[in-house]
């Protein structure tokens, strides 16, 4: 930086060429006054000239001699911190395995005690729950007189209408039953063996609960069916004292199975229809009938096997459906 010197301002040169031109006259005309009166004037000459000197300098303002850049400081701007927008974290979404035909639905249709199943409004509107208190008359006892504390269902709303059965399923424990009826446990062993060996081979009869007074006819149409926690079979038949034409009053489609750890036996049975058959089990000419019984149950029985399930009412489909949603979860 170069430094700037100051030079007296013109108006200070004029008060000082008056002061001086006054110091002077005063000189001339006190010629006689000694050298002491001179000495004081000049003194007080060069006060005043002093002082004017520091009022100019005082009330002046000193012109630079070259630009003086201000540079105004700096401010600070405030740092503008941008905050990114959070970063949505993936939703790791845990898709649950789709439901099997054999898994029961989440609210079943019907539930008692631990035992439930559901089933396709075309089968059943809703299903009446109760526990048949059992019955042991000892061991003398007509079959099907005794049998245990049991679980039953009762369809309503179902298809089928002015059956001789109604359609229920029934749920037995399998050692109470046992202890009371020597019949009933042939019949339970019988059906163990055919779950285990899953084998159907030339069957005619399928060992059945609850015991009636009264034989299967004819079987046909036999499946395996597999429930939540158990298996079994069911097939088409029809119970009576005496033979009679296979017909809409009477045919009715039954499954018999166990529970996997063979503490329960589940039995259904379930009326169906097939607009082919009669109405009823009437018969004109029982003497003919009779005795071309051997061919017909044959005949019918075969056709009865090759109708497809939606033939019948309701759909044979539809009740294995149902059959395979049973839960035994006690």
């Amino acid at each position: 930086m170069k430094k700037h010197h100051k030079f007296p301002s013109p108006i200070f040169n004029t008060i000082a060429v008056l002061v001086l031109a006054t110091l002077a006259c005063g000189i001339l005309s006190g010629g006689g006054n000694g050298e002491d009166a001179s000495l004081q004037q000049t003194l007080d000459a060069l006060a005043i000239t002093q002082a004017a000197h520091e009022t100019l300098v005082a009330g002046e303002p000193i012109q630079p001699t070259e630009a003086i850049i201000i540079e105004e400081p700096v401010v600070p701007t405030e740092e503008i911190i941008t905050e990114e927008p959070p970063q949505p974290t993936e939703e790791v979404v845990t898709q649950e395995p789709l439901p099997t035909e054999t898994e029961v639905l989440e609210i079943p249709d019907a539930l008692l005690e631990g035992i439930s199943f559901s089933f396709a409004p075309q089968v059943a509107q809703r299903a009446d729950a109760e526990i048949v208190p059992g019955e042991n008359y000892g061991p003398d006892a007509m079959p099907g007189s005794n049998y245990p504390t049991h679980y039953k269902f009762t369809l309503r709303g179902y298809p089928v209408v002015d059956h001789f059965h109604t359609p229920t399923i029934i749920v037995y424990p399998v050692e109470e039953y046992r202890a009371i009826s020597p019949q009933a446990a042939e019949i339970i062993a019988e059906l163990e063996q055919i779950v285990r060996t899953r084998s159907a081979a030339d069957m005619r009869e399928l060992p059945f609960l609850p015991m009636w007074p009264a034989n299967q006819i004819f079987g046909s149409n036999f499946e395996f069916v597999d429930f939540q926690n158990g298996s079994g079979m069911r097939i088409l038949t029809m119970f009576g004292q005496d033979i009679f034409p296979i017909n809409n009053s009477s045919l009715f489609y039954t499954f018999q199975g166990l529970t996997d750890d063979g503490r329960y036996y589940v039995s259904a049975v379930l009326p169906v229809t097939h607009p082919q058959l009669p109405g009823d089990s009437s018969v004109d000419d029982w003497p003919s009938f009779e005795q071309s019984w051997p061919a017909y149950s044959r005949e019918t029985v075969s056709w009865l096997g090759d109708q497809p399930s939606t033939s019948f009412n309701p759909n044979l489909t539809d009740l294995d459906t149902m059959i395979a949603t049973i839960l035994v979860d006690r």
